[in-house]
């Protein structure tokens, strides 16, 4: 006898009948509502065959004065990515997945040899599971008595890799407190049925190559400009929505970047997001941005971003060609700032006699007199001059970016005590910027002395 018809989907039931010939002469296919039929006279025999999940089985035995009754409710394919199929290709891994019930009256017994109840998955090859003298044991996992009360369930997973499978079709059933493949001998634990253990099988149908690809395709849309930079080295804010725009759930949390590419040159990072699987449920879409503004590349001309979604192609998908979206800014000359001093003294009330060895505080006051903001932080340096301009270094501090935007003031401060050690005319110097860090449109005006200071 062979079948006519392959089974493609879920929920298949094939029906075969066996005739004269021993040829198949009708078929049918269900799937879902559809319906395929072949007929002939003079058939004699009628077989159905199911593929889809396995069932409980029927109590075939009298019941016993035990406690507990374990029952596979349920045994089931997916693939990994948790779609309930029952066609795989050779190339492929499923979850093998059986569900487990305590239907007794209570829990393991106290006096059993063992606390935890061993679950098995089986593999055969056809329709019906083979002798249980030629099982393949494929699974193996344990269950805490304390977790199967009256009433539980639980579910067990385990992995099937199908390379070593030939094409055709093949069963899997679970068994729950069968502890020997060959037999079953009561399990280690006493209940009131023993034959209602094992599930019915679950057929599925293994042929060449692949079948099932996760169904997630993660794109971005929305793709905006939130902070124009205007300027090379300006700052800027970009935000985007990221979407799953396939038919299931991502199985993993994603990082998305921003990158920049001026002039044709190599792309430079700006920035990177994280995206949580929950997130992207199918059909799901979430908004991500750079909240802080990040610095663009200090050249002028246009720059290409680029905001590419899953960057490290952590999550497999049906599409990777549409990751990316892009946007264009152009990037005009930087206005430059232009550091001063505007004040150089001791403390802020300018003192210009002082006493030797008395704790003072040298402050300066600067002023950005330029056109464009500072956009790095600059270095500070006081010195202790001579009256024929001698002078020696007394220490440093830096001035931050933030406070020197256009037409902006900034003092300073040497915050530790410092005091004369001889006693005379003397001068404070400071100087600004003084690694050049921060480019101008003066470099020669960053240098300033005091007051003549009289040390008494």
């Amino acid at each position: 006898m062979k079948s006519i018809l392959r089974v493609v989907g879920l929920l298949l039931s094939l029906i075969v009948i066996s005739c004269g010939g021993g040829d198949v002469q009708r078929g049918e296919l269900l799937e879902n509502d559809r319906k395929t039929t072949q007929s002939t006279d003079d058939c004699q025999q009628l077989t159905t065959i199911v593929f889809g999940a396995g069932t409980e089985t029927e109590i075939t035995d009298s019941p016993v004065p035990e406690p507990p009754d374990f029952v596979t409710k349920r045994s089931w394919l997916e693939t990994p990515w948790g779609v309930e199929t029952y066609q795989y290709g050779q190339t492929e891994t499923l979850k093998m997945k059986g569900r487990f019930e305590n239907i007794g009256d209570g829990p393991c017994l106290p006096t059993d040899t063992t606390q935890t109840i061993i679950v098995h998955a089986y593999l055969s090859k056809g329709y019906k599971e083979d002798a249980h003298s030629d099982w393949k044991l494929v699974g193996t996992d344990e269950i805490q008595c304390d977790n199967l009360k009256p009433g539980d369930t639980h579910t067990e997973t385990e992995g099937l890799i199908l390379s070593n499978l030939e094409p055709g079709i093949h069963n899997i059933v679970w068994c729950i407190d069968h502890p020997r493949t060959d037999h079953n001998e009561g399990g280690n634990h006493r209940e009131k049925h023993e034959s209602n253990n094992c599930s019915t099988e679950a057929v599925f149908e293994v042929i060449a190559g692949t079948v099932n690809v996760p169904n997630v395709d993660i794109v971005s849309t929305g793709f905006a400009l939130l902070q124009d930079p205007v300027y090379a080295a300006g700052q800027i804010r970009l935000g985007a929505w990221v979407k799953n725009q396939g038919s299931m759930d991502a199985l993993t949390g994603i990082r998305s970047t921003y990158t920049a590419s001026c002039n044709g040159g190599p792309a430079v990072l700006l920035a990177d997001d994280g995206t949580d699987m929950e997130e992207l449920r199918a059909g799901g879409s979430v908004w991500e941005e750079i909240q802080t503004a990040v610095t663009m590349p200090d050249v002028v001309g246009t720059c290409i971003i680029t905001f590419t979604v899953d960057t490290g192609n952590v999550q497999s998908e049906t599409d990777e060609t549409n990751n990316t979206a892009t946007l264009s800014v152009t990037l005009a000359p930087r206005p430059l700032p232009d550091f001063i001093i505007t004040y150089v003294g001791i403390g802020d009330s300018n003192d210009t006699s002082i006493k030797k060895g008395s704790e003072k505080h040298p402050t300066m006051r600067i002023k950005n007199v330029g056109s464009g903001p500072a956009i790095s932080n600059i270095y500070n340096y006081y010195y202790w001059c001579t009256a024929s301009l001698q002078c020696s270094f007394i220490d440093g501090d830096n001035t931050e970016a933030s406070l020197l935007c256009v037409g902006c003031e900034a003092k300073e401060r040497i915050d530790r005590s410092w005091s004369a050690s001889q006693r005379g005319t003397f001068y404070l110097k400071v100087c600004t910027d003084v690694n050049e860090q921060q480019p101008e449109l003066d470099e020669t005006n960053n240098c300033r002395f005091s007051s003549p200071i009289t040390v008494k």
